[in-house]
């Protein structure tokens, strides 16, 4: 038997794993921060631009972001597939390993949380 949930209800359950993404994001930015500061010197800038997850954070975010894109393809018929279309690429940006800081993710997080809120305003 499928499961038949509202769409405001999976919108919820998917608003959660990107509170959890944010989460993983901000508490690897702490870590970074932390041992930024115990470093102190002329290797901070060098520390800071090494700022990747690791890849333990690394596959908590990818089975949340998995989990997240799992609910928006079981909702894209009511959901715009154009704007599914767009999250799915903004979240391929998120994954850049090694291209982008955790910082830089928590920025673009921001825009798909954007999108995101957006989708329950089309149906």
């Amino acid at each position: 038997m499928k499961d038949f949930r509202l769409p405001h209800d999976v919108h919820a359950d998917m608003s959660d794993y990107l509170k959890k993404v944010e989460e993983c994001l901000v508490l690897s930015n702490y870590q970074l921060d932390a041992s930024v500061s115990m470093e102190e010197g002329a290797e901070a800038p060098i520390a800071r631009a090494e700022a990747c997850l690791r890849p333990k954070e690394m596959g908590q975010l990818l089975l949340l972001l998995h989990s997240y894109l799992n609910l928006l393809d079981y909702m894209s018929p009511p959901f715009p597939s154009k704007q599914c279309d767009s999250i799915h690429q903004s979240v391929q940006k998120l994954l850049m390993q090694g291209q982008m800081s955790t910082s830089r993710q928590l920025e673009l997080l921001k825009v798909i949380q954007s999108k995101h809120t957006n989708l329950l305003k089309s149906i």
